[in-house]
Order: structure tokens, then sequence, then C-alpha cells
């Protein structure tokens, strides 16, 4: 529950701070007196968007902070687990939001910087705000089936259903993939045959381009390399001038001078070395020019076969992204062939989650349907209690069937009906609160006060199931007065004693069901707006409901009544 909420430099509120606790804290004020900025505080910081419009003329930022009690939410517990905030008090939720006068603002969980996702998501384990936004939404027939199924719980089976209908969408745009992918090859096989055959008749072989150059460039100078081989050869091995031999000389004598001076041996050692390198480099010499295959055919087939290779690297890439053209053609054209196996085999699996998608979809359809007449009766009961002695309300269950080849639904009794995340069924409320008159959809029948407590209702009815711990309702009363007024604040006591209710009302009958009553008033002073609160005591709950009775001029009769309206209550 909300314990605390400090308000500073936001709209007409200076610094504010209200005190709240357990059950249906009411708050009341004449109109304008600022009690809509309270609540407008609360939206803002559990993630609403923010603008420099909320920052008090003349300051820099506006400040808002709660301190909450958590006990029992885990939720709340794993959520700040998993983004490294801790508890700075056990069990309690410090929450806080600081908008700039330039419109940007920063936020914090127990002193911790987070970001407006984490505020959103506390904000969805935490509170439900409920005003007049929240009628326009009841009143739209594609919301029901999720205010319905919130109140009958469907075990694990609307999640199963949503879970395998993932599961079917994926399939169903692999095969949407795969059937385009299939087309578009079917287009252009030709052309990918062409390129393949292309390549496959040169069968070009990794670096083989950089390889007949360098061949090419030792055939086209081999007159020129044979003469210089032999003219080093001549030069190494000459008989009496070589070097070989002017090297073996030298080493002889040098040989001789380390039999006086140790010191000649390392040379003489050196020069053995390059008598070695001489020979064998002779070797290399007469060998080279023994293999060297010069023949004019062997150049013109070299010629023939790179312009070949330059031809497929001209139109299709270097000769890597030949080759790996190549392959992937290969692997694109095998995969064609076995398209048709491909396609049977996702439409297998796709029919195969259909099938079982439609069993579970029959099971929560019949849920459905069984409790539906229970949870009319119980809405019924309900709206009696407040006042619509005559309603008869019904839960209508329809089916759309899908249009021809939609893949994305299920077949039922040789029929296909469209799906949604959570079954098959389009649920809508209906309601007749005239006698005899058929009941028809909620839009076009309810008034506004009788769609505040059709909402308090269903708030009611859901109220052992709704994990929700704080409920706050800004003028849910509007459109009803009198004695319809003390039967909604009845059920509205009822609902606290599940929730922390806060509650704005212009209605006595409501307010004096509070076991708190705060009350919000404004004030100038030096020419500026100052709004303010007070937590009413017994005999100022007197005063303030015998004025929302009789207006400023308080009589005894108003006093007796404001009186009897609150020890009703306690």
């Amino acid at each position: 529950m909300i314990k605390n909420l400090r308000i500073r430099n936001f709209a007409l509120i200076d610094d504010l701070e209200v005190t709240f606790d357990s059950g249906l804290n009411i708050i009341i004020g004449e109109t304008g007196s600022g009690k809509s900025m309270i609540v407008d505080s609360l939206i803002l910081l559990f993630g609403d968007r923010a603008s420099s419009d909320f920052v008090r003329t003349g300051e820099n930022k506006a400040i808002i902070e709660a301190e909450i009690e958590i006990s029992g939410k885990n939720g709340i517990a794993t959520l700040l687990e998993s983004n490294n905030i801790d508890y700075l008090i056990e069990d309690t939720l410090i929450l806080r939001r600081e908008i700039s006068s330039k419109g940007s603002s920063r936020n914090f969980v127990n002193d911790t910087p987070a970001t407006l996702t984490i505020l959103k998501s506390i904000g969805e384990l935490l509170i439900d705000f409920h005003g007049q936004h929240d009628h326009q939404s009841l009143l739209k027939s594609e919301n029901h089936i999720q205010i319905f199924d919130a109140i009958n719980k469907k075990d694990n089976l609307i999640a199963q259903f949503a879970e395998l209908k993932v599961q079917l969408s994926d399939k169903i745009d692999e095969y949407k993939s795969l059937s385009k992918k299939e087309h578009d090859l079917k287009s252009q096989r030709e052309n990918l045959l062409f390129k393949l055959n292309e390549i496959k008749q040169v069968d070009p072989q990794a670096d083989e381009d950089s390889k007949l150059e360098t061949e090419l460039v030792v055939l086209e100078n081999a007159e020129q390399i044979i003469i210089q081989c032999n003219e080093s050869y001549n030069l190494l091995f000459d008989s009496d001038t070589g070097a070989q031999a002017i090297l073996s000389k030298v080493n002889k004598t040098l040989k001789n001078l380390s039999k006086y001076d140790s010191a000649f041996e390392q040379f003489a050692n050196e020069i053995y070395s390059a008598e070695i390198i001489s020979k064998e480099s002779s070797s290399f010499l007469m060998d080279y020019i023994e293999k060297l295959d010069y023949n004019p055919e062997k150049i013109e087939h070299i010629r023939i076969r790179l312009y070949n290779i330059k031809n497929l690297c001209r139109k299709y890439g270097t000769l890597t992204e030949v080759l790996e053209l190549r392959d992937n053609i290969a692997a694109e054209l095998a995969e064609y062939e076995n398209f048709d196996f491909l396609t049977k085999d996702l439409l297998k699996q796709i029919n195969s989650i259909r099938t079982e998608l439609a069993k579970i979809g029959k099971q929560i359809s019949q849920r459905r349907s069984s409790e539906a007449q229970i949870f009319a009766r119980k809405l019924e009961e309900k709206l009696n209690q407040m006042g619509i002695a005559n309603a008869e309300f019904q839960v209508v269950i329809n089916h759309r069937e899908a249009s021809s080849g939609d893949l994305l639904s299920i077949d039922l009794e040789n029929k296909s009906y469209k799906i949604y995340d959570n079954g098959f069924d389009e649920l809508a409320f209906h309601i007749s609160t005239n006698k005899g008159e058929s009941p028809t959809p909620l839009a076009e029948v309810a008034s506004g006060g009788e769609v505040s407590r059709i909402m308090l209702a269903l708030k009611s009815i859901l109220a052992g199931n709704d994990l929700i711990p704080i409920m706050v309702f800004d003028e849910i009363d509007t459109g009803i007065s009198g004695r319809i007024a003390q039967k909604v604040g009845l059920v509205m006591k009822e609902l606290a004693g599940y929730h922390q209710i806060l509650a704005i009302t212009h209605l006595p009958q409501i307010a004096a069901m509070g076991d708190n009553i705060i009350l919000v008033h404004k004030h100038e002073n030096d020419k500026r707006t100052f709004v303010d609160t007070k937590l009413l005591t017994y005999d100022e709950k007197i005063h303030e409901i015998a004025k929302m009775l009789s207006g400023e001029e308080l009589t005894d009769a108003a006093i007796e009544s404001a009186k009897i309206l609150i020890n009703k209550t306690v």
C-alpha cells in the first residue's frame, strides 16, 4: 500500500505531503481544489509520459516521491533483483521522479536510477487506475474478453494457446518464406543453371589464376632464363676460375693458416659453407634448366585457360567469389529439388499445431461458455446492490470464420475459425437495464452512471482474484447520487477489504464510507496559488460531509444527516 506521497513544485502544488492508510481512502474537496493533481502525480510516478507543463511556474523541476509497503509482493522482489536494485528499508519501495522545466525526467527506485520501463513494470504489479477514460474502455467490446478472463481464470490453458499460436505463426512465416524462395528459384532456375554450367565448363580451381600467371611468365621468358642460368652455372663451376674452384683454394689456404693461428679456423669454416652453397646453387640451376618445359603449345594452352578464368571473373568477381557462386548455386538448386519434401513437412507441422490449438481452444471456449452464466448472475446481483434492479446481463460469445487459405486459424466441425492470443472466441457484454427489453451491446444502452456501476461491479467480482494491491478511482461516481451513491459506496467499502483504495468523490454518501478522509483545498498567498491537504478527524468529517450535503451554509439537519451517514459505516 502507499503509505506516503510527497509532491513538490507540481502544477499548483508547492510542497505537499499526503499520508494514506489501508482500506478506503477518500479524497474530497471543491471543484478545482487540486484533487486530481494527486492522482495525476501518481500516474506520472508509475511511468506515464512527463511534460514540462507539470512543473510549477518559476521552478526548475517537479519532484514526486512515494513510500510504498510491498510485503508479500514477490513479483516486485524479482523485478528489483533483475535490475540490481536493493531495498533501503525491508519490504518498502521508495519511488521518485524528477521532471525538469525543460521536459526531461529522472527516475529512481530505492535511490537507484531507473528507466521509465521499470517504473511502468512496478506500476503494473502494484496499482490500478480507474477514471472516466476507463468508462470508455469498458464500452469497447474488444476489451471485454480480457475483463472476463481476469475474473474467470483459465488455469494455464490461455498461456498454452498463446505459446502454440506463436509457434504456428513462426511455422507459417517459414512456410511462406520457403514458398517464396521456391517461386523465386523457379523463375531464376534457367539463369542459375546457365551460370553453373558456364563455371563448370571452365572448372577453375582455387588460386589457379595466380599459379597460371606465374607459370606463364616463366615459359614466356624461358630462353632468357636458360641463358642466364647457364651463365650463372659457368661462373660458379668453371674448372679453374669459377667461384667453386676459388672457394676451394681459399678454404685450403685458411686451413693451413689455422695451424699457426686458430683465428683462421672460423673463416675457413665460413668459406667452406659458401663452397657448399655454391655447389647446391649449381645443382639447382642445372635441375631447373632440365625441368623447364619450354613448349609453345603449352604456353598457348595456359593463355587460353587464363582467358577463360578471367572471363568468369569479369562476370562474377574474383576467383574466390566465382567458386563461392558455384557452390551457392549448386546448394540452391539442390534445395529446389528438395522443396516438395520441405513444404510437405512444414505443412504437416503446421497442421499438427493447428490440431493442438483446436483442442485447447475448444476447452477454453467451453469453459467460457459454462462460466458466462455464473458470471452474468454475479454481476446482476452486484448491480442490483447498486440500484440497477432490473438488469439483465449477457456474455455473448461468437466465432469469426477465417478467410479461405488462412493457415493462422483452427478447424472445428468443418469450419475454419480466426484465432487470437487467448483462443478463438469473440466475447462481448450485453445488458438491458429495463425490464422486458432484450440485452444489447453495452455501449448502446448504458448511461455514464450505469457504466460506472458496471465497472465497479466487475472490480468487486474480481476482488478475490486480483493481485493488484492498490486501486485508484478518480470520480467514477459521475452520474449517480443519493440512495444509489450510498449503495455504490458500500461496494467500494467491500472492495477496500481486498485492496487499498484511493478514491476522489463529490458525493457525501460515498465520502462517509471512508476509513480515512483527506480534504484538499487551495488558497492564495502573495498572488500565488497553493494546494494543501488535511487528514480529517471524526468531527471534521462530520463538518465536511455536512457541507457536501447542504453547501456552505451548514444546517443542523445537514450535520445530523452527516453523523447518520458516517455512523452507518462504522
